[in-house]
């Protein structure tokens, strides 16, 4: 070719090479950039993104922030290209059910958030420590339990909210556990005058995407593990409710760990945009 077509051709060549490099050094940084406004959650095994931010930027580096984040939640290699077409399919056509895209890997759109996330383990089932705290496994997240007066009640209840529980134990002498949600779980959800409903009915009602079911965390005793006593996030139940002459009440916290740092979150932050 140097000879018949282009004596300059390796010049040619090199100096494409270098204009070529330049241009993906220029779009990494934006893709980092990108990763920060984007990514509203990073768990272990699991990150949200916001759907009209992403949306926002340039197809090429929404092609490249969910490619980076596939390969950083896969622990093995696939065909990104596939699946990253896959993913942008489903941003673009909003809510829509839970898909497998292989390799462990599941991804589903509620409209807002783009949810991607590995497939969790075998299930589990712990003791509480009471009092205590103990960690949820294969989560960055524990549950705090403490004994409390029958006074302490009425301060706690205006500021309860669904992540805490405080329980009537006078008539409990067992052990409390929690573990994963099970196939056929029912619950009876406080307020609903001791009628049962199904578990999955009330992810279902209380709007929980089926990707995010699997993180639920189930209260139950350990005698009877499908008496169902408090579902973090979602609902408490009749068993050991609180009422006027409770003595022995033991109060119970949900907490969420702060975000998992991940490889893009340093520099400094996009303060807009790309185009479409």
């Amino acid at each position: 070719l140097q000879q018949s077509h282009n004596p300059q051709i390796v010049s040619a060549i090199g100096r494409t090479a270098g204009l070529l490099a330049d241009e993906d050094a220029y779009l990494q940084q934006v893709t980092e950039q990108a990763m920060k406004r984007v990514v509203s959650e990073r768990r272990a095994g699991r990150i949200k993104l916001e759907c009209s931010r992403l949306a926002g930027y340039h197809i090429a580096v929404q092609r490249r922030v969910l490619r980076q984040i596939l390969q950083e939640l896969a622990s093995t290699q696939g065909h990104w290209g596939e699946r990253v077409g896959l993913v942008l399919d489903l941003l673009y056509e909003g809510a829509g059910p839970l898909r497998e895209l292989g390799g462990g890997l599941r991804v589903q759109c509620t409209g807002e958030l783009l949810i991607m996330r590995v497939s969790r383990a075998e299930p589990f089932a712990v003791p509480l420590s009471v009092p205590g705290r103990t960690p949820v496994p294969r989560q960055s997240a524990d549950v705090d339990c403490r004994w409390c007066e029958a006074n302490e009640f009425d301060r706690l209840r205006p500021t309860l909210d669904l992540t805490e529980a405080v329980l009537d134990m006078g008539q409990f002498s067992g052990e409390l556990i929690m573990r994963s949600p099970r196939s056929g779980d029912r619950l009876r959800p406080l307020g609903m005058d001791g009628r049962s409903k199904k578990l999955s009915d009330c992810f279902i009602d209380a709007g929980w995407p089926r990707i995010l079911r699997e993180d639920a965390v189930v209260v139950t005793e350990r005698q009877q593990s499908d008496r169902i006593v408090w579902v973090p996030g979602l609902a408490r139940s009749e068993h050991y409710r609180v009422d006027v002459g409770s003595e022995k009440l033991m109060h119970l916290q949900f907490t969420e760990q702060p975000m998992v740092p991940g490889p893009m979150d340093s520099g400094p932050m996009d303060s807009g945009d790309g185009e479409r």
